[in-house]
């Protein structure tokens, strides 16, 4: 053999290896990404409970959302069969609550929030569907960053608050229940800890910008109050 020979199989030969280091630490780094699935939700449903807790003031939202993120925190372990798929009971927990907060819409209302609860649903379900057929996007991206849209989306499409957190909920659980349709030859827990993440993160942020939003009103208004003062003065 040649000496040009043996540099072109020495150089094909490192690709080799590069390559297959690569898939390596592509395929490790993927498993560590679904070993941390789960953390995000906890921390995020006790930084919600701290804050519900000690922040808010005492009345009956504040001792319903407190009881409520508990419930939602003990009861994201437990799992019921039903037609042979595996549902986090965490999941429909927070399904009718969503549902709960519809209760007082009209029908206009109620009819929109349905088209919203689609369009997130179809959102969240695509989503999952790219990364199950394109898993390498996990290199360059993190999970959350998937929540992103569905945040915009939320928050373009619904109003007020808690229409908002209902669309939310609402919608990504429909979207879970397609993805699972979608995986039916395969094995997939409905409402798994790769969901609560997303739906943690999800309604953190709607809450955060709520809350950024009415400090900055309050302040707005104070300032405005404070500027007629001077002026009647």
């Amino acid at each position: 053999m040649t000496l040009e020979g043996a540099l072109f199989h020495s150089s094909k030969t490192k690709k080799a290896i590069l390559g297959c280091l690569f898939f390596k630490n592509s395929f490790h780094t993927v498993t560590e990404v679904r070993r941390l699935d789960g953390i995000l939700f906890y921390w995020l449903s006790w930084c919600g409970w701290v804050t519900v807790f000690f922040l808010m003031k005492k009345g009956r939202e504040r001792t319903f959302l407190a009881i409520n993120l508990l419930m939602v925190i003990s009861l994201s372990q437990q799992h019921i069969t039903i037609f042979h798929e595996q549902i986090n009971i965490a999941f429909l927990y927070v399904l009718l609550l969503a549902f709960f907060f519809l209760k007082r819409l009209t029908v206009m209302v109620l009819l929109y929030q349905m088209m919203c609860f689609m369009i997130i649903g179809m959102a969240y379900f695509l989503e999952n569907l790219y990364l199950l057929i394109d898993p390498a996007i996990l290199l360059l991206i993190s999970p959350w960053m998937l929540c992103i849209p569905l945040f915009f989306i939320c928050q373009f499409l619904a109003k007020g608050f808690r229409q908002r957190v209902s669309a939310a909920i609402i919608g990504m659980c429909l979207g879970e229940l397609l993805y699972a349709l979608a995986l039916e030859p395969l094995e997939h827990r409905i409402g798994g800890p790769e969901f609560l993440d997303h739906f943690a993160l999800t309604v953190a942020l709607i809450a955060v910008y709520h809350s950024l939003q009415h400090a900055l009103f309050r302040l707005k208004a104070q300032y405005t109050l404070q500027a007629q003062k001077r002026i009647s003065k």
